[in-house]
């Protein structure tokens, strides 16, 4: 399996089988601590081969700079299908999270896991303004 795209933006949604992202970051400037963020979504873009058709479980998790989860993850089931023709499979996630608390400033991480197995991982630094 490849991820093609894991991505913090502002807006994400699977249209189709297209997968629109909008407004990319990674990092998040607070005046204080602790910090509500209005919205943020995550995108995400995994290619799977003939081999790994089938069911599959995801996860995907916002941790603190501790390892502490931010926020409930983001959890499911996908039976992944490829077509006789075809010589892999994609699927799209995209997660809107509204009104999410950080509580310490530094190097979060979103992370991306199949089937119980963290499989990616991208930063996510909330930083105090200066």
């Amino acid at each position: 399996m490849d991820i093609e795209i894991l991505a913090v933006c502002d807006f994400a949604q699977d249209m189709a089988g297209k997968l629109v992202i909008v407004g990319v970051f990674d990092t998040i400037f607070a005046p204080k601590l602790p910090v509500v963020h209005a919205t943020m979504a995550i995108g995400c873009r995994l290619r799977f081969q003939p081999s790994e058709a089938g069911p599959h479980s995801f996860r995907l998790s916002i941790l603190d700079p501790e390892r502490r989860e931010v926020i409930q993850p983001f959890t499911g089931d996908v039976n992944v299908q490829i077509s006789p023709d075809g010589d892999s499979a994609t699927f799209n996630l995209a997660a809107i999270i509204s009104r999410i608390q950080f509580k310490v400033h530094g190097k979060h991480m979103v992370t991306l896991a199949i089937d119980e197995e963290e499989i990616k991982t991208i930063p996510l630094y909330i930083k105090l303004e200066r």
